[in-house]
């Protein structure tokens, strides 16, 4: 098996007070390399919990506790120091919000290019790539229109920032 990301035991706890909350309990999950997994359940079962350590890892682990065994691409994230976090972050783990997240001064081209400008890449060669990739997907009318003028389905132009 080739594995992309592996997550052994992993275990998240939150302080109320003199309180321990224990929302995740030994958590396993594998994925392997060019796969496809989905995490679904009940509101408030901790979906995102579980997603937010798989990419921000040591960020929650520094104001919440959290432990376990996180592999992605053969790095333990857990050693890596802030800047290798923050490549794998930018390059590696696509995370798509429930709420899209889009910039509301940005046009639904400039958000979908966001990754692409944290990186410092060439703006003209991503810009006419994220172009065609929003008129592949209809929404050649609207790519210069801001978050507030488009429908909850035209944000999803958040999407392609992963592709």
């Amino acid at each position: 098996m080739n594995l992309y990301i592996e997550v052994k035991g992993i275990v998240k706890i939150y302080r109320q007070g003199g309180d321990e909350v224990r929302v995740l309990d030994g958590i396993d999950l594998n994925v392997e390399k060019g796969g496809f997994i989905a995490i679904q359940g009940p509101s408030g079962c901790r979906k995102s919990t579980l997603l937010n350590i798989i990419k921000y890892n040591k960020l929650l682990g520094k104001t919440n506790e959290w432990t376990g065994y996180l592999i992605i691409e053969d790095s333990d994230v857990t050693q890596l120091d802030d800047d290798s976090l923050a490549e794998i972050r930018r390059k590696r783990i696509g995370f798509i919000f429930q709420r899209y997240n889009l910039i509301p001064m940005l046009n639904a081209i400039e958000n979908a290019m966001l990754p692409m400008i944290f990186d410092g890449q060439d703006d003209k060669k991503f810009k006419d790539s994220i172009a065609k990739l929003l008129v592949d997907v209809s929404m050649d009318h609207r790519l210069n229109r801001k978050p507030a003028e488009l429908s909850g389905g035209e944000q999803h132009v958040a999407i392609v920032r992963w592709l």
